[in-house]
């Protein structure tokens, strides 16, 4: 029997190129966060998100990556359970037994189940090579993966059973851990978000209230007026954030006060809407609007006042108004104030022309029962 080949044996002269194959789902989700991902702006080239996502996760120490890890510590619970009337190399040998029929027979069990499903050749950076050709012959790893290829396709489809926001928190490690160094350390950061610049004096990381997606919040001022306005609260979704940077020549940290008004802000704004003011808002539901009111949670604006049985009054940011209420149609009337009344008015009429200019040039379109 020849030797076992190392995961450095596999790359044949520096080309680099793996073949990957990925069950349907899970090319689904890296798909879906080549958008999600991209800024807003256009989506991201595989090769390179591939690559950090594989390098973020390993850095993570997240399951296969941290196979070593954990078969240590269980080879440490079983040497402590075992007798210690027998010798020391004996201990090792019971312990190598009990890991290989337990342990390494339900982890082969695993990687086997991952499902089969399309394969594609993907191009491994300069970084992720090394990272791969470094890990030791004698590691688990090796032990139980034999080609890079079995090793990455576990690890991408474990990185697609996390919930979008531990998949953010990969995607976005080093931005992540350069907001959080600025807060231990109090620096003020520079922002890009669209084509807007801020200097933001950041507080933490939140979450919306659903944990979808996370926030930066703060204070903040837009970056090029910074000295002819007064800094706001303010939230910057990570994924929307395009540039992050340190400003290691401004030190600032909020003061007790500027705290408090943050903290009361968060309390009756959603985080996702800081940044914005907000306005009171009457409201009329339909019986059938007012179900899907009390059914749909996300997003939904504070509620300060109940008038009638369809009548209510919100208070909340524009943006959240017209995020959440929008999609209602026709199961709720704006009453006041009159601007937001005229913009879904102005809204709803677009869209209807949209229908109504294409219906006439498309003179064939049946209603759905003639189909």
């Amino acid at each position: 029997m020849g030797d076992i080949m190392s995961f450095a044996d596999f790359y044949i002269n520096d080309t680099r190129k793996q073949h990957l194959n990925l069950s349907q789902y899970a090319w689904n989700v890296i798909e879906s966060d080549l958008y999600l991902f991209s800024n807003g702006i256009e989506p991201l080239k595989i090769n390179p998100f591939l690559n950090r996502i594989f390098l973020n996760y390993t850095e993570a120490n997240l399951f296969p990556c941290n196979l070593d890890q954990m078969i240590a510590e269980k080879k440490e619970i079983y040497k402590n359970a075992i007798f210690s009337f027998y010798s020391e190399k004996d201990i090792e040998s019971i312990t190598n037994i009990i890991i290989e029929k337990n342990d390494l027979k339900d982890l082969y069990q695993k990687i086997s189940s991952y499902q089969k499903g399309i394969g594609r050749k993907i191009y491994i950076q300069a970084e992720t090579y090394q990272k791969l050709i470094s890990i030791p012959s004698e590691s688990y790893i090796e032990k139980l993966f034999y080609k890079p290829g079995k090793y990455l396709k576990a690890i991408f489809e474990e990185y697609s059973k996390l919930s979008y926001m531990e998949r953010e928190k990969i995607y976005y490690a080093t931005i992540l851990t350069r907001i959080l160094d600025a807060i231990d350390l109090h620096y003020t950061l520079y922002i890009e978000t669209g084509n807007q610049a801020y200097e933001v004096i950041p507080y933490g990381i939140f979450s919306d209230h659903f944990h979808t997606y996370q926030y930066l919040v703060g204070l903040s001022r837009p970056y090029h007026h910074q000295y002819d306005v007064d800094f706001v609260c303010a939230s910057f979704r990570v994924a929307r954030m395009q540039s992050v940077k340190t400003n290691r020549n401004d030190k600032r940290k909020l003061t007790d006060s500027e705290e408090e008004i943050l903290l009361s802000t968060m309390k009756y704004r959603e985080v996702p809407f800081l940044l914005n003011d907000t306005m009171r808002v009457k409201i009329r539901f339909s019986s059938k609007g007012l179900q899907q009111y009390q059914n749909l949670l996300y997003l939904r604006p504070p509620l300060i006042q109940k008038i009638d049985t369809y009548t209510y009054v919100f208070q909340a940011t524009f943006l959240q108004i017209e995020a959440y209420f929008f999609k209602f149609g026709s199961d709720i009337e704006i009453l006041e104030p009159e601007n937001i009344r005229n913009h879904f008015i102005e809204k709803y009429q677009k869209a209807l022309s949209k229908y109504q200019n294409d219906n006439d040039k498309k003179p064939t379109l049946r209603a759905k029962k003639d189909l």
